[in-house]
């Protein structure tokens, strides 16, 4: 009798991933900063994202911090989901 091991190895590298320690049950918010040059710009993006979140998933609440920089702004988002597999689709179709 022969002990199989179902863990996933990068054949490439050699790098060990047990899936479990990457993808956690309460890993449901996603932090998305957008960076433009002035305050306009980023937020018509933000809106952007945030109504493509609240048009899927209408229980997602929405955060946001800004920071100015000399060369623009950065607008912090953060979409809290009801779950992790709704930050996964959410995350995926965003690439």
């Amino acid at each position: 009798m022969s002990i199989e091991n179902n863990d996933d190895v990068c054949e490439a590298c050699g790098v060990f991933v047990e899936l479990g320690s990457v993808i956690h049950e309460d890993d449901n918010v996603l932090s998305l900063p957008i960076a433009a040059p002035d305050q306009a710009q980023a937020r018509a993006l933000a809106d952007q994202y945030i109504n493509q979140a609240k048009t899927k998933y209408p229980d997602c609440e929405v955060t946001e911090e800004t920071e100015g920089l000399e060369a623009g702004v950065v607008l912090q988002v953060n979409f809290r989901f009801s779950c992790t597999a709704e930050r996964l689709i959410f995350e995926m179709a965003l690439r």
